[in-house]
């Protein structure tokens, strides 16, 4: 989701605010009607999975409409990057569906239960989402565990 206003921006240098615009009314679409089906059968977890979904669709869509307007720009390491980084969101979206899952067999249903399971389901799936981020070596990744490990032999 991060990539979005980043994407969007990229358009807005251009004098272009009508492409950003229309992807985003077609991920809104897309999202509305995933939250809907998925919901059905996910409960929360399926809202979830609509708008991770329908953002993902937004920055590919983006993407796609931004490339050939790059030209000349080297967007190789962009696009590795981006790829690296679908991949481990993609893992810690399954990995928060398992977790969900699993914890939905418990009666969670109070403040305190949908607290205990909305910080399991973060912190596992977060978690999730480092470990893939370190495993395909993503720059980004490295570069902030870098700055927080630095931050703490300056302590």
């Amino acid at each position: 989701q991060a990539m979005i206003p980043v994407l969007a921006r990229a358009f807005y240098s251009l004098q272009n605010t009508a492409i950003p615009f229309f992807t985003g009314l077609a991920a809104a679409a897309l999202n509305v009607v995933l939250g809907y089906f998925l919901s059905k059968s996910f409960g929360i977890s399926g809202l979830v999975a609509g708008f991770s979904i329908s953002n993902i669709f937004n920055v590919i869509l983006l993407w796609l409409l931004l490339k050939p307007k790059l030209r000349g720009f080297p967007v190789a390491g962009f696009r590795g990057a981006l790829v690296k980084t679908c991949f481990a969101t993609i893992i810690m979206f399954v990995a928060a569906m398992i977790v969900g899952r699993w914890l939905g067999r418990f009666d969670l249903l109070n403040f305190s239960g949908a607290l205990i399971e909305l910080l399991v389901v973060s912190i596992i799936s977060s978690e999730a989402f480092i470990f893939i981020a370190f495993l395909v070596k993503s720059e980004e990744f490295e570069a902030i565990r870098r700055k927080v490990l630095a931050s703490f032999v300056k302590s």
